[in-house]
This record gives C-alpha cells, sequence and structure tokens, in this order.
C-alpha cells in the first residue's frame, strides 16, 4: 500500500469501532480471554486499517483488511475470538470519531503496507489513538501521555514524522 492511498482512506473518515484479535482457553473449567497485542484493527467504512506489529523489531506495518485474521500460531484448545475495544478505549464511542490527521514516524512503502516506528490517529488534539510497536510483547496502545513517552525514549533513534491530512 502506498502512503497515498492510506491518507486517501483514513483522512476525514469515521472509526466505527476498535477491535483486537486473542483467543479463549479453558482452565478448570474457568473460560479465561487472552488478548493478542500484536495487533490492532482500527473499522472504517467497514473494512479495517490493521496496524500489526513486525514481531521483535519495534516497528509496525499498516494495510487495509476485509476482516480480521485467525492468529495461525493457536494451539488445539485455544479458540479464536475477536473483542471490540472501542468502548474502552474512544473517549465518545457512540459519536462521529472522524480522523483529522495522522501522524506516522520513520514511514516507509513496502509490499505489505505501510511501515513505521510508531503511528498516531487522531481524532481531535484532546484524542488521539498511539500506537507503539516498540513494546516487547506486541504494540501498547495508548493516548497522548504515551506518545509523550515514546518520543522521550524514542530520540536516539527515532525517525522523522509524517503527517497525513
Amino acid at each position: 500500500m502506498k502512503i497515498s492511498e492510506l491518507r486517501g482512506a483514513v483522512c476525514g473518515a469515521s472509526i466505527a469501532d476498535l477491535w483486537m484479535g486473542g483467543w479463549f482457553e479453558s482452565a478448570d473449567n474457568q473460560p479465561r480471554f487472552y488478548a493478542s497485542l500484536w495487533a490492532y484493527y482500527v473499522e472504517i467504512a467497514g473494512s479495517f486499517l490493521a496496524i500489526r506489529a513486525r514481531k521483535y523489531t519495534g516497528e509496525a506495518t499498516l494495510s487495509f483488511v476485509s476482516e480480521i485474521p485467525r492468529d495461525p500460531d493457536l494451539e488445539d484448545d485455544m479458540t479464536f475470538t475477536t473483542m471490540s475495544i472501542g468502548e474502552m478505549r474512544l473517549r465518545h464511542p457512540e459519536s462521529e470519531n472522524r480522523i483529522h490527521r495522522v501522524v506516522l514516524w520513520g514511514a516507509s512503502e513496502s509490499d505489505e503496507g505501510v511501515e513505521c516506528q510508531a503511528a498516531r490517529i487522531e481524532l481531535s488534539p484532546r484524542e488521539a489513538l498511539f500506537f507503539d510497536p516498540s513494546f516487547y510483547f506486541g504494540i501498547r496502545l495508548g493516548g497522548n501521555d504515551d506518545q509523550d513517552e515514546w518520543i522521550e525514549h524514542s530520540a536516539p533513534w527515532r525517525k522523522e514524522a509524517l503527517v497525513l491530512e
């Protein structure tokens, strides 16, 4: 995917929901949900902007998918599932949640999509979704404070930010 295609698809679009994958596993007759932090899915106009960690590289790949893919590494006793986290993470989950701008640090194009060191989806100056793939266990999803912390700690290796509006 080209950066221009990403800009055209997301800038001005509305987020319908925010999703993550995971699995259920039963132990002692008590089902338990385990979240996979390796990818998040931003639902926009009937498709999903996948933000996936490139395992242990500290970078992510952004691409569009038509459905949330099943984790191929699940074992037989694990049941794949998805979970909506929009109501937990979006400040106003029932409102329009229009994307005003997207900021990508170290953005480049590849056959898999748009790669970056971190991504910020800004809904308003006070509300943003910040995706930090330098987190060891996948992608840390946060907001403005998490971005500020990442900016501070990534200074030695952080690349220039590209703003999509």
